[in-house]
């Protein structure tokens, strides 16, 4: 079963197998919306609005709106990273994984998921009406970010369990 002990003296195996999951999933979720990201700057440079003279990439709504994703997104991943990065220490020196530590991979992942689906939605803003053709990348890449965001390990009902931990309330950890 999923929640017996590991079998293979390993760090992988040591890490929280609810929490290697969600890894998992936050890590497509983080490169799908990069993909959103990058199909919409292919298509603002080539798009252009109508009834205007200049390609998308060159309106400052677009500007900003492709910056602050691009910092979302960096962000999100760059928290996944840092806590995956500190469980690995925790595993790698046969350290136990602490109740924090299992609700931080958790929250990470479900932070990237959301952040995620968060960034692919404002691609597929941005991209205007040539968003919805099924031909067009963002269609799919917002989705599939929409998707992503209903999978059982990373559902908001994960930020109500990860809160729990942090405030040191008495929680159910079955799941972390």
């Amino acid at each position: 079963l999923i929640t017996d002990q590991p079998r293979i003296r390993s760090p992988l195996y040591a890490f929280p197998p609810f929490a290697l999951l969600a890894i998992g999933v936050a890590s497509v979720a983080l490169g799908n919306a990069r993909g959103a990201i990058d199909a919409l700057v292919k298509l603002a440079n080539a798009k252009k609005p109508q009834g205007s003279g200049r390609v998308l990439a060159e309106r400052a709504h677009a500007q900003s709106e492709t910056a602050k994703a691009e910092a979302a997104l960096s962000a999100a991943r760059a928290f996944m990273m840092e806590t995956i990065r500190a469980a690995m220490d925790d595993a790698m020196f046969d350290r136990a994984f602490s109740l924090e530590s299992k609700a931080r991979l958790r929250l990470a992942a479900t932070h990237a998921v959301r952040t995620g689906a968060d960034v692919c939605r404002a691609m597929y803003d941005l991209g205007g009406g040539a968003s919805v053709y099924s031909a067009n990348a963002l269609q799919r890449r917002f989705r599939d970010g929409a998707t992503a965001t209903q999978h059982m390990l990373v559902q908001h009902a994960t930020y109500e369990l990860a809160g729990r931990v942090l405030l040191g309330l008495e929680t159910d950890a079955s799941t972390l």
